[in-house]
């Protein structure tokens, strides 16, 4: 009998302003890559993204949701989410 996969919830904080475009670009292009990584050393990922914008000037926090949740383990969703 195989031992159940180990879980991990993930969560990326994410500065989205302007000036991070790339790095927004990066976890974008890459998420595919760690999900499947991940998925490979065994252990069930689901993922959040916390988005924030310039708090200096009163912009919101945002927790993006997938389906109405906070976290997705479909990485293709996550991406096209953030």
């Amino acid at each position: 009998l195989a031992a159940p996969m180990p879980q991990a919830d993930i969560v990326f904080v994410l500065d989205v302003t302007a000036s991070m475009q790339a790095q927004i670009d990066g976890l974008k292009n890459g998420i595919g890559t760690f999900a499947n990584d991940l998925f490979r050393a065994k252990v069930d990922a689901r993922f959040a993204c916390l988005a924030f914008r310039d708090l200096t000037i009163g912009e919101r926090s945002e927790l993006l949701r997938f389906n109405g949740e906070a976290f997705t383990p479909n990485a293709t969703a996550f991406r096209d989410g953030v």
